[in-house]
């Protein structure tokens, strides 16, 4: 019987890079300036916010971005730990096996 658990893996690429792209994205398009933040606000949403709220709503964005990548970052050190600590695991049971 054929093994079906690749099925999915491009798929999963997929997704794994775009959950990188979108608070990296994110970042890199951060306005510099507060006065951009707020024209940015009352564009998007026809609401004008003072300076001093532009000014807090850009450091929680910044602070959003680099906690959504450390999230994957760890998350990602994760699963390389899983994966390496299944391999040291096969290779030891292959070779209490053989012995």
């Amino acid at each position: 019987m054929p093994c079906h658990c690749d099925k999915w893996a491009g798929s999963r690429r997929f997704r794994d890079a775009i959950s990188w792209c979108l608070p990296t994205g994110a970042f890199l398009f951060l306005p510099k300036c507060p006065a951009c933040v707020a024209a940015y606000v009352a564009l998007w949403t026809g609401v004008g916010i003072s300076l001093t709220t532009a000014i807090v709503l850009r450091w929680l964005w910044i602070a959003f971005c680099i906690a959504a990548i450390a999230a994957l970052i760890w998350a990602r050190r994760s699963a390389i730990r899983k994966q390496a600590f299944r391999l040291i695991l096969s290779i030891a049971r292959r070779n209490s096996h053989a012995a």
